[in-house]
């Protein structure tokens, strides 16, 4: 749960308090999301939920960044993804993954 203007509320609680009045359009992305600023534990967080097209589907990007906008947010996760996929399948390929020892 994450605490967002001192009450406590999951993700599913956040989309139907805030969607109507804080939702907002991304032309660049073609998606909906809802930015909040709230805390995960301790920690001060921005909370983008997003919606793409006509999915029903909501997904939430989480930064510590409480200063980021939802674009620079959205770029830095589509750089941090690529380089993930890329050493997943690096340590596939090499059979890096299986040994930890």
């Amino acid at each position: 749960k994450y605490a967002v203007s001192g009450r406590k509320k999951n993700v599913a609680e956040l989309i139907a308090t805030y969607e109507r009045e804080r939702g907002r359009s991304c032309r660049k992305y073609k998606c909906r999301y809802i930015q909040l600023n709230g805390n995960l534990g301790d920690i001060p967080v921005r909370i983008f939920l997003i919606k793409y097209g006509r999915s029903s589907a909501w997904n939430v990007l989480l930064t510590t960044d409480t200063t980021m906008s939802f674009v620079k947010a959205f770029e830095v996760y589509q750089i941090r993804w690529n380089i993930e996929v890329m050493n997943k399948e690096t340590k596939q390929y090499l059979g890096l993954g299986g040994y930890q020892g």
